[in-house]
């Protein structure tokens, strides 16, 4: 079972089927099939292997939607670390997965990548940039912290421009 992170929480992929967590009971995980009129069933360990093979299932696996979850997980990585324009970005890595980007679109995911670009800070090309990008109000809720150990504990706490002076 190969885990993907999505947006909904981790699917598994097993023989082209896509499962969710519906349990776990004594570390062993209970799963189903994503799609809601099929009654697939499986269990199986942490380590992912089974404990309990696969049910038949009552529809052809899908590859293309596992192809999806491939090419939308990259895509987000893509977008938030590559500062290109995004259509530039899905181009590149539709170009990967061509049956998955025909099925999505790109007008489909536009708002949800510029959502994504827009919770990321801009990439600073130098140490006065990021200072300055610290110090505006946009991103002042990354602020910057010191820690210290005292007496065994660490500590964390906001530096404020007060400090910084003295």
């Amino acid at each position: 079972m190969e885990p993907i992170i999505s947006d909904r929480g981790t699917l598994y992929i097993c023989d082209g089927y896509l499962f969710t967590i519906q349990q776990t009971k004594n570390r062993v995980r209970y799963a189903r099939c994503t799609n809601r009129r099929c009654r697939s069933r499986t269990a199986f360990l942490p380590s992912g292997a089974y404990s309990i093979k696969p049910t038949p299932h009552n529809h052809p696996a899908d590859e293309v939607a596992v192809e999806v979850l491939h090419f939308k997980t990259e895509l987000k990585k893509m977008v938030v670390n590559d500062r290109r324009p995004l259509k530039q970005v899905f181009d590149c890595v539709s170009q990967r997965y061509p049956r998955a980007a025909k099925r999505v679109g790109y007008a489909t995911l536009r708002a949800t990548l510029y959502r994504y670009r827009r919770l990321q800070p801009p990439l600073p090309h130098s140490l006065l940039q990021f200072a300055a990008m610290l110090e505006s109000e946009e991103w002042a809720h990354l602020g910057m912290t010191l820690a210290a150990e005292d007496d065994g504990e660490t500590v964390v706490r906001d530096v404020t421009d007060e400090e910084l002076d003295d």
